[in-house]
Parts: structure tokens; sequence; C-alpha cells
């Protein structure tokens, strides 16, 4: 894969999990810390849907985060030469893959056994 379309769609990746992690901590709301105020004058069964949703949020926040700092990990090997080959066994990881997952450092059999 040429280096800039690797850029072109790293860049495209960051923006938007920004977008993803923008909307979750915007739809979370009431800041952390505030919750009892928040709740105090609601139903036992709305506050465990509150809760679930918030659960929700803050999954999605601290994934969004994580892949965040994997597309960053992923322009310091564009710059270092280093991207577009598995970080485990050096083979060239398929442009159908990284077109799919601009962020990913390992080839399919590698990322498939790391998730075992």
């Amino acid at each position: 894969m040429e280096r800039e379309e690797a850029k072109k769609l790293l860049e495209q990746r960051r923006n938007d999990l920004e977008r993803v992690l923008a909307t979750a901590r915007e739809q979370l709301g009431v800041p952390a810390g505030d919750e009892e105020l928040a709740t105090y004058d609601q139903h036992p069964a709305d506050l465990a849907t509150d809760t679930v949703e918030r659960e929700q949020f803050l999954s999605e926040i601290e994934m969004a985060q994580d892949s965040l700092k994997q597309v960053e990990e992923a322009f310091k090997r564009l710059e270092e030469g280093k991207y577009g080959y598995c970080d485990i066994c050096g083979k060239p990881i398929p442009d159908e893959r990284l077109r799919a997952i601009p962020e990913t450092p390992f080839d399919v059999e590698h990322s498939a056994e790391l998730a075992t």
C-alpha cells in the first residue's frame, strides 16, 4: 500500500473515532461525580436503565480511546517504514486488510491467534 493512501486511511479512521468519542461523551451527559444529584427523584427502574446506558457509553469511550491509541501507533509505524508488516512474523499485511482495519499491526493469521 502506498504511504499516502495509508496516511489518508489512518486520518479518516482517527476522525471517525474522535466523532464516536465525542458523541459517547455527549450522550453520557452528567459529569462523573454528579450522579447523586441527577438521580435524586427517580424511580429505581429508571436508575437501572440509566446505569446500563451509562455503562454502554463508558464502554464506547474506552474502546474508542484504545482504537485511537492503535491509530497513533500505526502512524508511528508509517513514519518508521514498518507500516503494513505484521509485528509478529514481519510478512506484509494484505492491502485489503489494511483498508478494512488501517491500524492493524497483525496479519489475519496472527490476529486470530491473539484473539484466542
